[in-house]
Parts: structure tokens; C-alpha cells; sequence
């Protein structure tokens, strides 16, 4: 008796079946695009200029979830920018995240609003204005903290790390061991320096050592002028890139995109499938490798 454990037709038919079902899922995606930008038309709204990101928070092997991350398209449009819109991406890692998740941006949005160009020294008053917002959220934290309202540990605070994107410009802030990757052609390009420590003053940070050593709240700030070869932003809390190299991170968001990203869609949503997907395989490459802190990523798209 001649036994058949499979044949030709029925490996055919598996892969036609899962042929179809990527087409169907691409049709899917186009008809939600269409639908949106169906949608905003007859609202008249135009979204054209609003980033595609996506985000993921995953508390890992910890206990207890201290990852915040904000993201605020469109923040507002300051006299410092040409009136040209501003968008606020940041994570925050620590005890009071919750606060600096709700205050942070408002915060910044307020010292960016209040500048007024004189001259050309626009580049030192970003500076000048994101220095202002961590310092004001730092002073903020302290006072909530040391209240009746809360009377928690003032020594318990967070970490940052905040990208204001506008155009042409990328303005990443930094406290703490958090940090912020461009991958541009599958490369990264590292906009903030290592640091062991968890970084701020008072509440901003949280003691490095036992013997109550700390770190200064100012953050460190670098200005990055955008390129045609950049793809993406990468910001992460330290469950990243204790774990995973800006290199390992880089290289992961540029075979994702470029497998699942489209940088000639008429319409950009918020919540696009690709960036999703890329900061969901950053988050859980970092669990493979054993991560034991909470993990925050944002991963933008860039391209234009």
C-alpha cells in the first residue's frame, strides 16, 4: 500500500494561500489610508506635516512599570521656528515619569512660545529654551514631591530623553542613561553620549551611588541638521541599550522599514504599521537578550 505524506499541490496551495494573504493585507492597509485621507478632507484638516512614529512599553522583568513616553505632533508653531510647526517626542524613566509624561511638553511648549528672535541667534536660544524646561520641571518635581500631596522619596526621580523635530532640525536633550539613535542608511548616528548614571538634580535624577553623589539636572543637548539619508529616530529608555547597541538597533529599523515601510504614501497617519512594528522588534530583541529594566522605545520615520 503506497503511503502519501504530502504532495506538490498542497505546498502550492500553502504558498499561494500566504501570497494572497500579504496582498490582502497590503489592500487593507491602502484602503485605511484612503479612508483617512478621505476623512480629513471632508473635515478639511491637512496632516501632512506630522511625523509617523510609533511607540511600545513593555514593564519586562521588573516588578513595577516607571516608563513614561510622550508624543505631541504639531506641538505648536514659535516665532524661533518661522512659525513652522514643532514636534515633542520623549521617554522618561523613573519614579515621577508620570509627571515629567504630563508636564514635560507643556513645560517646553510654554518656553518656546515666549522666544523672540533677534538677530541670528536663534541656535543658542533652543538651547537656552530647553535648558529653561528641564530646570522648571526639575523645580516642579521637588515642590510636588516634598508636598502633603504626595510625600514620596525625593530621592526617587527620572531620567529624559526628549527630541523637539521640527523640518530641518532634529534637538535631542538628554538626562540620564536613556538615549537617542539616527538611523541614517542603516547606519546610527549616536545623539547622546553614554552615561552610567541616572542623571537630573533633586527629582530629575536619582542618586548614582550610596554615599548620595549626584548629577546636575541641566541635560546634555546636541542639534542635528537633517538629511535625505536619514530613515528614522530611535529613542529608548536604558532596557534598551543596556542590551542593544545603536548599531544592533539601527540595522533592525532598516530592515524592517524597508521591508514594510513606504516613504511615497500621499498620506502619513500617526500610528503607521512599520514604525509600530520596528519599535516592537527593538522591545523585544531587548527582552531576548535579557533586559532586567523596563523597556521604552519610540522609533520616526524620517524619510521624505
Amino acid at each position: 500500500m503506497n503511503r502519501v505524506y504530502g504532495s506538490r499541490k498542497h505546498s502550492e496551495e500553502g504558498e499561494d494561500t500566504a501570497v494572497k494573504c500579504r496582498e490582502r493585507r497590503r489592500r487593507r492597509m491602502a484602503m485605511r489610508r484612503m479612508a483617512v485621507k478621505r476623512e480629513a478632507g471632508n473635515q478639511g484638516i491637512v496632516n501632512l506635516e506630522a511625523p509617523v512614529y510609533g511607540t511600545v512599553s513593555v514593564v519586562g522583568r521588573q516588578r513595577e512599570m516607571v516608563d513614561e513616553v510622550s508624543v505631541q505632533t504639531n506641538l505648536c508653531r514659535p516665532e524661533i521656528n518661522g512659525f513652522q510647526p514643532v514636534h515633542f517626542f520623549g521617554v522618561f524613566d523613573g519614579h515621577v515619569s508620570a509627571l515629567c509624561k504630563e508636564l514635560m511638553h507643556v513645560i517646553m511648549k510654554e518656553e518656546m512660545m515666549r522666544v523672540k528672535v533677534v538677530g541670528d541667534g536663534g541656535g543658542e536660544m533652543w538651547r537656552l529654551a530647553v535648558n529653561r524646561s528641564f530646570h522648571r520641571m526639575d523645580e516642579m518635581a521637588v515642590k510636588l514631591c516634598s508636598s502633603d500631596i504626595c510625600r514620596c522619596n525625593t530621592q526617587l526621580g527620572s531620567t529624559a530623553v526628549v527630541s523637539v523635530m521640527t523640518k530641518e532640525y532634529m534637538l535631542v536633550a538628554k538626562c540620564g542613561n536613556s538615549g537617542a539613535v539616527i538611523c541614517r542608511e542603516g547606519r546610527p548616528v549616536d545623539l547622546t553620549a553614554d552615561d552610567e548614571g541616572s542623571c537630573g538634580g533633586r527629582i530629575m535624577s536619582r542618586p548614582i551611588d550610596e554615599i548620595g553623589f549626584w548629577a546636575t539636572s541641566e541635560p546634555d543637548i546636541s542639534v542635528t541638521k537633517r538629511e535625505s539619508r536619514d530613515e528614522c529616530l530611535i529613542l529608548g529608555s536604558n532596557g534598551l541599550w543596556d542590551v542593544v547597541s545603536s548599531d544592533a538597533a539601527s540595522k533592525t529599523v532598516h530592515q524592517c522599514l524597508g521591508e514594510n515601510g513606504n516613504s511615497n504614501v500621499e498620506l502619513r497617519i500617526d500610528t503607521d504599521v512599520g514604525t509600530k512594528l520596528a519599535a516592537t522588534l527593538l522591545a523585544r530583541l531587548a527582552l531576548g537578550r535579557r533586559s532586567a529594566d523596563n523597556i521604552s522605545v519610540i522609533v520616526v520615520d524620517l524619510r521624505r
